[in-house]
Formats: C-alpha cells, sequence, structure tokens
C-alpha cells in the first residue's frame, strides 16, 4: 500500500508543492483495523501514527519492467569504452573547416555510426590506422571532396601523431 502525502506534515517545504510526491511508500498492511483503516508497517524512525483511513491509502500494484543490463561496452561510471572499428566514409564539416569521418564502432551496429573529426580520432585512437581509407578521400558526382582539414596543434609531440597528421595533410592536398 502507498500512504498519501496529505497525512505527513514536512518540516522543509518545496516551493512548487505541486510537483512533490503524491504517495509515500510501498508500505506493508499488518492488519485491518475497522471496515475503513488499515494499520501499516511504517519505518521505525517514521513519527506518524501507523493506522490510515483507505483514502490515504493506494494499492500497490507490483511493477513488470525488468530494467535492461548495461551495453558491454560501457563502463559502470557510464562512459563509452570501445574503438573504432572501420572508417565508412568522409566528408567536410558541417561547421568550421577539417574534415569528418563517419566511424562504425567496434560492438555496435552500422546503425549506430557517428561523424567525428578526423584530428579527434588521430589523437584519441593513434593505433587506428586511416592509411587504407584513402579510396573514401576521392570525391564523386554525389558526395564531396574533402577540400581542406583544420591544422590543430598536438597534446603530445609523439611521432607516430605527428606521421598520422602530415600523411592527412598529404592525402587532403592530392584530393583538392
Amino acid at each position: 500500500m502507498y500512504e498519501k502525502e496529505a497525512e505527513i506534515e514536512f518540516s522543509a517545504h518545496r516551493k512548487n508543492e505541486k510537483l512533490s510526491q503524491r504517495y509515500f511508500g510501498p508500505y506493508q498492511v499488518i492488519s485491518r483495523v475497522a471496515r475503513v483503516a488499515y494499520k501499516l508497517k511504517l519505518p521505525e524512525h517514521s513519527k506518524i501514527h501507523p493506522v490510515f483511513y483507505i483514502s490515504q491509502l493506494k494499492v500497490a500494484v507490483p511493477t513488470l519492467y525488468t530494467p535492461h543490463e548495461l551495453p558491454k561496452i560501457m563502463t559502470p561510471s557510464l562512459e563509452w569504452a570501445t574503438k573504432p572499428e572501420k572508417l565508412l566514409d568522409i566528408r567536410k564539416a558541417e561547421q568550421g573547416e577539417g574534415a569528418e569521418g563517419l566511424v562504425q564502432w567496434v560492438g555496435l551496429s552500422a546503425l549506430e555510426s557517428t561523424w567525428e573529426p578526423l584530428t579527434t580520432l588521430v589523437h584519441q585512437f593513434s593505433n587506428f590506422d586511416l592509411e587504407d581509407k584513402v579510396s573514401l578521400l576521392r570525391g564523386t558526382i554525389d558526395r564531396f571532396r574533402v577540400l581542406s582539414c583544420m591544422r590543430r596543434k598536438l597534446r603530445s609531440g609523439g611521432r607516430k601523431a605527428k606521421a598520422m597528421e602530415k600523411f592527412l595533410r598529404k592525402i587532403l592536398m592530392k584530393s583538392g
């Protein structure tokens, strides 16, 4: 049974009472005291009388909903722990300069692919090989060719990241 909020006096009142809970519980029914009153098993710290009139109670119906497990690629701290599987397409960035790649992620379907800036992919996933994706940079009649790519300073001075950025610049120059 749920207990209606009207019977309980709160020490702290909310700014907007209509958004507060209407019922509290569920609580177990201990006994039927009268034809229209029930005694509930309330928490020990409760300072109210445990007998309630039936208009102040509501039957608690158990839900059939069972929560789904977290996807395998999600950590307990709710962060995505996945890597790029393959690059499906490349386009010119919608805002600003640069290029974006349509990335299919490991463990996700192709429908859940996302557009990510190529420079971000190079920096975050330095072991992800973009060299075999050169064919995507060639423009066709029905899609844009990548005309330019925004150059950003590298966070880490690693040789592999610099080499990948140099490779991307070289390819973008050839395709433009």
